[in-house]
């Protein structure tokens, strides 16, 4: 009986004591998890201002969506399906965040009532919010469990070019016939095209570079917004925060345009870009400093 009840002592100390331990060890779990989201953070104090992106863990599930969608519209064309998938990718992007955000947003807004929030800005194709606050809201906020992690956004700067002289390829061009030049051949984009002729679904490129030169024969016919309708949404310059409506395409660096001409380039008689048939449409995010 002795033996009996010394095991049933030992039974439940050994309980007491690793559910004690097992408490610490989630706690401490808990606490590692939410100082990996806030790592960018490290160098600021509490009552340090700081410029941050709040990113959340939940976002729009992109397959489920093209899945549902594809079933809902069996009979349709694939330029009507691809319509409707980006209808509906957008009309939940932003339900999404009316709902996830709600609760953080009047986080926020207390904190702008105590001045320890300056602003915020709520964003919906990465289900995210923009703020610019003091670190200790940022520390309670990135302690939720919907918060996958906290970023500064700061700014990226591109390496200054030693001179800034757009490519001449003028040696591309035949007269004779079409001209496919040799990095296109290796990814077979000529053939690629070939396949897509008579598809009439158009392709809308976006280009988040140093600007993209709207006059650039090679490029200017394809920009989306030659329609009028279209033209405010087209284009966006982060530098002078202007749209497409005010201000006419242009790059200052010559990087953009590069990379737009290698999408969807075109000239008679010669191949420049893998889709020559696609729109396209840009963000300038660097200015002529980079």
């Amino acid at each position: 009986m002795k033996n009996f009840k010394k095991i049933i002592s030992f039974v439940v100390f050994c309980s007491l004591i690793f559910t004690s331990f097992s408490g610490v060890f989630a706690t401490e779990s808990k606490s590692l998890d939410f100082q990996k989201k806030i790592e960018e953070l490290k160098d600021y104090k509490d009552d340090d201002f700081v410029d941050a992106i709040i990113k959340l863990k939940k976002q729009v599930d992109v397959s489920k969506i093209k899945d549902a969608v594809k079933k809902e519209n069996v009979n349709a064309s694939k330029e009507e399906i691809q319509n409707e998938i980006r209808k509906d990718m957008v009309d939940k992007s932003i339900k999404l965040k009316e709902d996830s955000q709600k609760s953080i947003i009047e986080i926020l807004e207390c904190g702008k009532k105590d001045g320890n929030v300056k602003n915020y800005q709520q964003f919906f194709i990465i289900n995210c919010v923009n703020t610019v606050c003091k670190k200790e809201v940022l520390v309670k906020i990135s302690k939720r469990s919907d918060v996958e992690k906290i970023c500064i956004n700061k700014k990226v700067k591109i390496p200054k070019l030693p001179n800034n002289v757009p490519e001449d390829r003028n040696a591309l061009y035949s007269m004779e016939k079409k001209h496919v030049p040799w990095n296109l051949k290796m990814i077979s984009a000529d053939k690629a095209q070939k396949e897509v002729e008579n598809f009439n679904n158009d392709v809308v490129v976006a280009i988040i570079d140093s600007g993209v030169d709207g006059n650039h024969p090679a490029i200017k016919n394809n920009y989306r917004g030659n329609d009028k309708n279209l033209k405010r949404y087209s284009w966006y310059n982060v530098v002078t925060e202007k749209t497409g409506d005010k201000e006419e395409p242009y790059d200052d660096r010559g990087h953009g345009t590069h990379v737009c001409g290698t999408i969807l380039g075109q000239r008679e008689n010669s191949l420049l870009g893998v889709c020559p048939s696609a729109k396209w449409m840009a963000v300038k995010v660097f200015d002529s400093n980079g």
